[in-house]
């Protein structure tokens, strides 16, 4: 491989070729230090190959890299340590969801039909929340079944504009169920609705 400062400023500058060398170079050492992280070949080539496409998208800033191997290596760190937290974030979730359905299903069919009318009072709340415009897009891709483009045709607006109102109205509600109703099996039902 060649010197790395001059690979670095090559691609820096676009070259593809240059990015190439060092992908080839470095992939089994980053490839190996992931899997013993992460202790899943599938997993680690995945991480592995999100580092590489970071930093070729990121490619503009590398000439400041002093030591490759010493970031990447970082980096690797860092991304299995994103992994592990993703993981046991999604893990608790679950369990949380299965914890919460078998006190469901061992209610009372009386109790079912409170809990859903519990998680309509709370999804209209969440939703009266929103922006009059926010609510309008929301509710017309939501309950009228609307896709952006459609909702974007009839608010004469662009499908760019709908998809990034819908993103806000969407983290809007979670914040809403998150501060509000987070310990409430109804305000979890909502959640996952999202």
């Amino acid at each position: 491989m060649q010197n790395e400062t001059q690979l670095l400023y090559r691609i820096s500058r676009g070259d593809e070729q240059a990015f190439n060398q060092l992908y080839e170079h470095y992939w089994p050492k980053l490839y190996a230090y992931m899997e013993s992280l992460v202790k899943s070949p599938e997993t680690a080539e995945e991480l592995v190959v999100d580092i590489f496409v970071k930093l070729w998208s990121g490619r503009e800033w590398l000439e400041q890299i002093q030591n490759v191997g010493g970031f990447l290596r970082t980096a690797a760190r860092n991304k299995a340590l994103d992994y592990f937290k993703t993981t046991a974030r999604k893990k608790k979730l679950m369990q949380a969801y299965h914890t919460d359905m078998v006190i469901l299903s061992s209610r009372p069919v009386s109790d079912h039909r409170v809990m859903s009318e519990e998680t309509a009072r709370i999804w209209r709340e969440a939703i009266s929340g929103l922006s009059p415009s926010r609510q309008r897009i929301f509710l017309m891709h939501r309950e009228e079944g609307l896709s952006y483009n459609e909702i974007a045709q009839q608010l004469n607006i662009s499908p760019a504009t709908v998809k990034k109102t819908m993103s806000i109205a969407l983290e809007s509600i979670r914040e809403f169920l998150r501060t509000h109703y987070k310990d409430s099996l109804a305000g979890f039902l909502v959640f996952l609705l999202l």
